[in-house]
C-alpha cells in the first residue's frame, strides 16, 4: 500500500510510466478539466477539482484519459479551465480510441459497431485521421480472463450502470 505522500514522492522521481486519469472537459491539445464548467464566479457546476492530476500528468512518462461517453461537453473545443495537462498518450472512449500528436488529438482507432464518422460528430473539434482508420481490436479470451480474475467483483464496470 502506498500512501499519498509516497506516491507523490514517487511521480516526482520519475518512477510511474503509465497514469490512468478522468476529465469533464478535455481539448485537442490534451488541457484537461477537473475543476468547474462555466464562469469562474459563478460555474454552472463545480467539480471535484484534479485529484493531483496537475502533479500526476507533468510527472509521468505517459496518461491515458478515459470516460464513459464521448460526447460534444466532454471532448470541447477549449476547456472551461485548465486542471491538468501533460504527457497525454491517448484518450479512451466507449466508440474510440484518440492519440495525442504533436497538432492534437486524432483517431487511432474506432471501436467494433462505430463508424468514423460518428467519432467525428460526437466531438467538439476537428479531429485529425489517418486515411485508413482501423478498428480497434477486440480483448482477446487471455485478455479477458485476466480482468475476470484481477476483478472478479466487476468493479471495472460500476461507472457504465445506471
Amino acid at each position: 500500500m502506498f500512501y499519498n505522500p509516497d506516491m507523490y514522492d514517487l511521480f516526482a522521481r520519475g518512477g510511474v510510466d503509465l497514469a490512468f486519469l478522468g476529465a469533464a472537459q478535455l481539448d485537442k491539445q490534451g488541457r484537461a478539466n477537473m475543476s468547474y464548467i462555466g464562469d469562474p464566479f459563478h460555474p454552472k457546476v463545480r467539480l471535484p477539482g484534479g485529484g493531483g492530476g496537475a502533479v500526476i500528468m507533468p510527472q509521468v512518462k505517459r496518461t491515458v484519459i478515459w470516460r464513459t461517453v464521448h460526447d460534444r461537453r466532454f471532448l470541447v473545443p477549449h476547456v472551461d479551465f485548465s486542471t491538468q495537462s501533460g504527457n497525454l498518450s491517448h484518450v479512451v472512449t466507449p466508440i474510440a480510441l484518440l492519440e495525442k500528436k504533436s497538432t492534437g488529438l486524432e483517431i487511432a482507432s474506432v471501436h467494433a459497431g462505430h463508424l468514423v464518422d460518428e467519432v467525428i460528430e460526437k466531438t467538439g473539434f476537428d479531429l485529425a485521421r489517418s486515411s485508413v482508420v482501423r478498428q480497434t481490436p477486440a480483448p482477446s479470451a487471455e485478455e479477458l480472463s485476466a480482468l475476470e480474475e484481477l476483478d472478479p467483483d466487476g468493479v471495472r464496470f460500476s461507472e457504465f450502470r445506471v
